[in-house]
């Protein structure tokens, strides 16, 4: 049996490990053995496919992403730690030795780029999964774009980031033996499946296609404790009885975020407006009540995307509340409800202005007041022209609103030849 070898280095949330499990429950319909690799242990809640199996990998620090500053990949490498020539010599034998004891025929990587980085120099054919965030454009000769479009970027900081890296890349290979990459353009020059919308790439399209387009797959769903293999999950109450004339409030949030009270103060003082009823689930928070009969919270994961949808049973969420990740974003435009965006990050920070800028979302930015918090929740519950937009941007990108797991395992098909299935 072909074995393959999916990996995850770096970022926050479980959309990496919801990419890489549909591609495990993929490979194991075509008879091809899936082992997942990743820097972070695997969640209580999320349940692996059977047959496949989970093995921790070498670990970057996690570093918090701020708003400003990083402009590039090379960056954001540099500041994990991906210029220290020691330390990425290694990760990099770390990952050989992962590598030559699994023996894979094939390397799926979701923002795992010493994972890329080590793959390609052992010459195992290896394709990039991710966002489009972590699968930036390369021609495998330029440096790496800035993705903060919005201002000039510090063009003298970049270029030191990708000469410290470039580097540390010649260190390493000098050290291990190895023909790797000798600059981050050249890591990134592999064959991509991005998971999301193409209309949420976080990069231009004229950038893509100086650089070859990618290939979009869709968003991509998590198997969860508690859940069939397709997903599927009992669908939770709205509180209240809430029922097709209520306004019902999808939230999910982190206990660490500045503006979680502030929304959940919000939501409580809008009980009466507009017979609101809300869903929360509060990532981080431990033994929080339920104040008010029409709000429940609760420190489990919610079956986020059917709460979108909806079933004959009761109605979908008519506003979704959440932090600007791609998966929960995609998954809100392809049910075309309205999104209330909190970034905290540069990445999900780009998703949000995009989905503001197509006028289905607003967003608040981490220092917003109370007042201003309030104001945008019932602006965002009053607001026609928000519902009429998302249920137009829905009907455009239907094509992504069926089995992307399979659109998924076409895709690599085609990155892979056919000898190594």
């Amino acid at each position: 049996m072909k074995r393959w070898l999916l990996s995850w280095e770096l970022g926050h949330g479980l959309g990496h490990l919801a990419a890489l499990t549909a591609v495990a429950r993929q490979a194991l319909l075509h008879g091809i053995e899936p082992i997942i690799a990743s820097s972070q242990p695997l969640p209580e809640t999320v349940t692996l496919p059977a047959g496949a199996r989970f093995l921790l990998a070498p670990t970057w620090p996690r570093v918090t992403q701020p708003l400003t500053g990083t402009s590039s990949m090379s960056e954001l490498l540099f500041e994990q730690g991906f210029a220290q020539p020691d330390a990425l010599v290694a990760k990099v034998q770390g990952w050989r030795d992962l590598i030559e004891i699994v023996g894979p025929s094939a390397v799926i990587v979701d923002h795992a780029p010493t994972a890329l980085l080590t793959a390609k120099a052992l010459k195992i054919p290896t394709v990039q999964l991710g966002t489009g965030f972590a699968v930036p454009p390369s021609d495998g000769r330029s440096a790496m774009p800035s993705f903060r479009d919005w201002e000039a970027p510090n063009g003298l900081r970049m270029a030191q980031a990708e000469l410290a890296i470039n580097k540390a890349l010649l260190h390493a290979a000098a050290r291990t033996g190895l023909p790797l990459s000798t600059s981050t353009a050249a890591l990134y020059c592999a064959p991509a499946v991005i998971r999301s919308l193409p209309m949420l790439d976080h990069y231009s399209p004229s950038l893509r296609a100086a650089c070859g387009a990618p290939s979009f797959c869709g968003p991509l769903e998590l198997t969860r404790s508690g859940t069939t293999a397709s997903g599927a999950s009992r669908i939770p109450d709205w509180p209240g009885a809430a029922g097709h004339k209520h306004r019902r409030i999808l939230a999910y949030l982190k206990v660490s975020h500045p503006l979680t009270l502030p929304v959940l103060n919000a939501l409580a003082s809008l009980q009466a407006h507009s017979a609101v009823s809300a869903l929360v689930y509060v990532e981080g928070a431990e033994g929080v009540g339920n104040p008010h009969a029409n709000i429940h919270i609760q420190n489990t994961p919610l079956p986020f995307k059917q709460l979108l949808q909806g079933s004959t049973a009761q109605p979908g969420a008519t506003l979704v509340i959440h932090q600007g990740g791609i998966g929960a974003s995609s998954q809100a435009l392809l049910a075309g409800v309205p999104q209330l965006l909190l970034p905290d990050m540069a990445e999900a920070f780009i998703t949000a202005r995009t989905l503001v800028r197509e006028q289905v979302a607003e967003l608040l930015r981490p220092e917003a007041s109370r007042e201003r918090v309030h104001q945008m929740l019932k602006q965002m519950i009053d607001g026609k022209h928000y519902r009429d937009r998302a249920t137009l941007l829905a009907k455009q990108n239907d094509a992504f609103a069926g089995d992307n797991g399979a659109q998924l395992w076409r895709l690599l098909t085609l990155a892979i030849p056919e000898s190594f299935f």
